[in-house]
């Protein structure tokens, strides 16, 4: 994750207070543990804002403004309840904090519950860049940040996935569309696939340009030796050429086989690369290339 959007998410997260932070909470470790969380009603919740693994209870805090004694209070309560109604059955107990924790709310908390489980700001952001790219994404969603924003960072990651894995082997502005395309797109695809590859190639344009601007922050042996990896593995495959595509697909994603975020940044990546000629068959009326 680039540090723009590092720096967005953050920003957004920790403006959520009070009950909307608890609301993103759950959202988040509904969406990271699936049925290994358990959400609880913010009303009579008993000190409770949520169990995790069957066997600790979440304390989620999050003030418009806080200071050491506020959070000793709160925490202090909620530790209270805790004990007087789950510490028997749920015998872990996690904090989570919509700012970063200091040294004295740590002491205050490891002194209650040894061995309590903790989550400031800085391990929530590294909890959702742990989460698949699909998932990133609806977190983004949840936090109102611009799907481009989010998009273009994760084509980054597919540019760094790639060059980094050749190596170990060996904005959304819209950009004109190549004037050979439909063309090339006719002559590379059989007629009953042509309209999908089409709108494929119409839908992945709109990245074009923010994929030129990452290739701009790599080196050029680094792009060269991209272009060359996918040039040898395109050739590698045999088939028509619809079948190469999805065999570079199916190749670059194996990683992140249920990632259809992930899976649609290789996709644009390849269409972008079929667009400047790398791969697949010219068209006559091609000058560029």
């Amino acid at each position: 994750m680039n540090p723009l959007l590092r720096k967005q998410i953050r920003n957004a997260v920790g403006l959520k207070v009070d009950t909307e932070f608890q609301d993103f909470v759950a959202f988040l470790f509904g969406l990271a543990c699936g049925q290994q969380f358990t959400a609880v009603k913010q009303k009579r919740d008993k000190g409770c804002d949520g169990i995790l693994d069957g066997d600790t209870i979440l304390a989620v805090y999050a003030p418009e403004s806080h200071t050491l004694a506020r959070f000793k209070k709160k925490l202090g309560d909620d530790y209270k309840s805790y004990t007087a109604n789950w510490k028997k059955t749920h015998p872990g107990w996690m904090v989570v904090f919509n700012n970063e924790l200091t040294a004295g709310m740590i002491q205050f908390i490891d002194g209650k519950h040894p061995g309590v489980r903790k989550m400031g700001l800085p391990e929530i952001v590294k909890m959702i860049e742990a989460l698949p790219w699909s998932k990133i994404h609806r977190v983004g969603e949840y936090l109102g940040i611009p799907s481009e924003l989010l998009l273009n960072d994760l084509i980054g990651q597919v540019v760094d996935d790639l060059i980094r894995n050749g190596e170990a082997g060996k904005s959304a502005s819209q950009r004109p569309q190549a004037v050979y395309i439909e063309d090339k797109i006719a002559i590379n695809f059989a007629p009953e696939e042509v309209q999908q590859a089409t709108d494929r190639y119409y839908e992945c344009l709109e990245y074009f340009e923010a994929t030129e601007g990452i290739f701009r922050e790599h080196s050029g042996m680094e792009v060269a030796a991209l272009r060359s990896r996918i040039c040898n593995d395109f050739n590698s495959l045999g088939g028509a050429f619809s079948q190469r595509f999805q065999g570079l697909l199916n190749q670059y994603c194996h990683a992140h086989p249920s990632d259809d975020l992930y899976h649609f940044a290789v996709i644009v990546l390849l269409t972008f690369f079929f667009e400047q000629c790398l791969i697949g068959a010219k068209a006559e009326s091609e000058r560029t290339c």
